[in-house]
């Protein structure tokens, strides 16, 4: 939508692996005129201070304008009798705060999947389904793009970008169900040269 171009690579197929289809039961927000500085107090403790304060903010600042992007990419959340929100404030580990969140509509459907990846391409994104990005490219200490291989043809690919967004999941260990959150973006930010922060 700002006139950039856009090429999104999935090592499967988009919207149906990793942290992203498993993330369709609740959505947590805050509105604006929540308490945020609560909401950020207790997620900086939720994590043990382990966390990059200034981002923590800032995230939890622009979830609701997240929730407004979903709404008009046709996402469904749970609506009450009058067709408003249905908020849900749902407990954490500490008594005093419940946090904010509405309800996918229906809960763990892949279908909102579908319809993300519709919108992105609606606006012009392109996607590589199946490129396994393996390292990034760097030029003097900065990242212009990335390298990967087709894990069902085997092509290579060479991906120059003016920047580049890592977007890969997380680290999970053995046993839970997601052997692709194998943490190869953060082998491959630290390999460019990134700093790792919480």
């Amino acid at each position: 939508e700002q006139g950039a171009e856009v090429l999104l690579a999935e090592m499967v197929r988009t919207g149906l692996c990793g942290m992203s289809s498993r993330g369709l039961h609740q959505f947590r927000t805050a509105l604006p005129d929540d308490d945020i500085d609560t909401y950020v107090e207790y997620t900086v403790k939720d994590c043990e201070y382990m966390i990059d304060q200034e981002y923590c903010e800032t995230a939890i600042k622009e979830t609701w304008d997240r929730f407004q992007d979903l709404l008009s990419f046709g996402i469904n959340f749970r609506r009450d009798e009058k067709g408003e929100i249905e908020w849900e404030f749902m407990d954490t580990y500490f008594p005093e705060l419940r946090q904010r969140a509405a309800s996918w509509e229906p809960m763990g459907d892949h279908q909102h999947m579908v319809k993300l990846r519709k919108a992105s391409q609606s606006r012009g994104v392109k996607i590589l389904d199946r490129v396994f990005i393996a390292d990034l490219i760097t030029v003097d200490g900065t990242v212009r793009g990335a390298v990967g291989f087709d894990s069902r043809k085997g092509d290579f690919y060479i991906i120059k970008a003016k920047a580049v967004v890592l977007t890969t999941g997380g680290l999970i260990g053995p046993g839970h169900g997601m052997p692709n959150l194998t943490g190869d973006g953060y082998a491959m930010a630290l390999r460019a040269g990134a700093e790792l922060r919480g």
